[in-house]
C-alpha cells in the first residue's frame, strides 16, 4: 500500500475475516471484509460501486453473534483481479456501534502485540 494512503488514515485497522451485506439504493450483494478500524472498512466487492456513494453495510465482528448496522461512504475504489477493493468510511455510527468498533480493534491488537505480529496501519 502507499505511503500516501496509510498517511490518510487516522485509526488503527485490523483485520476482519466476515461476509459483509450491502445495500446501496434498494439493491443488495455481498462483500468480503479485509480490514476494519473504529471509523470505517475495507473490503472486497464484486461491483465498482462510485466514490461517494451511501451505502448501508451489516457485518458481524469476530467472536460476536451481534450483528451492526452501519451507514457509510465509499471512499476509496480499487479494481483488484474480478472484483473490487473498496474503502468505506462510518458516517455518524450509533455510539453502541462506536463502542464495539473501538472494543474489537482494541482486543486485535492487543492480540496481535501478543503474538508479535502488530499490523503497522495496514
Amino acid at each position: 500500500m502507499s505511503r500516501r494512503l496509510e498517511e490518510r488514515r487516522v485509526r488503527p485497522r485490523v483485520p476482519l475475516a466476515s461476509d459483509v451485506m450491502v445495500t446501496r439504493g434498494g439493491e443488495q450483494f455481498t462483500c468480503a471484509a479485509r480490514d476494519l478500524s473504529s471509523t470505517g472498512l475495507g473490503m472486497e466487492c464484486p461491483q465498482a460501486g462510485q466514490r461517494g456513494e451511501l451505502i448501508h453495510v451489516e457485518l458481524t465482528l469476530d467472536g460476536s453473534a451481534e450483528r451492526l448496522v452501519l451507514q457509510g461512504v465509499q471512499v476509496r475504489r480499487v479494481g483488484a483481479g474480478a472484483g473490487y477493493l473498496w474503502g468505506v468510511h462510518f458516517r455518524a455510527p450509533e455510539p453502541r456501534s462506536t463502542a464495539l468498533l473501538m472494543a474489537h480493534v482494541r482486543r486485535e491488537i492487543v492480540k496481535s502485540h501478543e503474538a508479535g505480529s502488530w499490523l503497522d496501519g495496514a
